[in-house]
C-alpha cells in the first residue's frame, strides 16, 4: 500500500545574505569595519539574532550600523573567518559546528 504523502517539513527560507542563513551555514561571528577610520570590530551572531530579525540581510544591517570609532553610520560587513586553534572561543567554536554538523548528517540519514 503506498504511503500517505506528508507535506515536507517548512523551514523558513532566507536570502542567501540573510543573518538566518549564515547562522545555518555555521558563521558564528561577523566583522564589521567603518571605511573612513578603519576601526574593526566583531559581534556574535546569537546576539545579532536576538536583536534582528533572521531575514535581515547584510546590506540592511550594514546600513544601519553605527561606527564607535567616528559615529559614522554605514559599515562593511562580512563573516568572520572562525576563531583559530588556540585561540580564545575555538573550543566553543570547534563544538558548535561539531553539533551543527552532527545534525546534518542525522538529517541526511533520514532522507535516504
Amino acid at each position: 500500500m503506498p504511503q500517505p504523502n506528508h507535506p515536507p517539513k517548512h523551514e523558513p527560507s532566507y536570502r542567501l545574505n540573510a543573518l538566518g542563513t549564515l547562522a545555518k551555514r555555521g558563521v558564528t561571528q561577523l566583522e564589521f569595519w567603518c571605511p573612513i577610520c578603519r576601526r574593526q570590530s566583531f559581534r556574535d551572531m546569537k546576539m545579532l539574532l536576538a536583536k534582528f530579525d533572521p531575514a535581515t540581510d547584510l546590506q540592511m544591517l550594514a546600513r544601519k550600523a553605527r561606527c564607535g570609532g567616528c559615529g559614522r553610520r554605514g559599515c562593511h560587513i562580512q563573516p568572520a573567518e572562525p576563531p583559530a586553534q588556540g585561540t580564545p572561543g575555538y573550543r566553543e567554536w570547534l563544538r558548535d559546528e561539531m553539533n551543527r554538523c552532527q545534525a546534518f548528517l542525522a538529517e541526511a540519514r533520514e532522507q535516504l
